[in-house]
């Protein structure tokens, strides 16, 4: 990994299929890996999303709540078909 490639800290980044409205991405946050809930409240994009020429674009979305109170924060990307 070069330096400019490092993910950031509290962010999470990943490819979304451009071509393919049935699905929905949903970043979700947990302080303690067990419960999780929505995070959109509590997240924003981190950069605008960089299109890969195949149909997908990668996405970068970082956490802007504190987590000093919580001591930890974690971040997942929920990936659903909807009809």
């Amino acid at each position: 990994m070069t330096p400019s490639s490092r993910p950031e800290p509290g962010a999470i980044t990943f490819r979304k299929r451009t071509s393919d409205p049935s699905l929905t991405y949903q970043i979700e946050v947990s302080y303690d890996l067990r419960d999780w809930f929505d995070g959109s409240g509590l997240t924003s994009q981190a950069s605008l999303p960089l299109d890969n020429g195949d149909g997908t674009q990668t996405m970068t979305v970082r956490l802007d709540a504190p987590v000093d109170s919580h001591g930890a924060a974690f971040l997942r990307l929920r990936v659903a078909i909807t009809q």
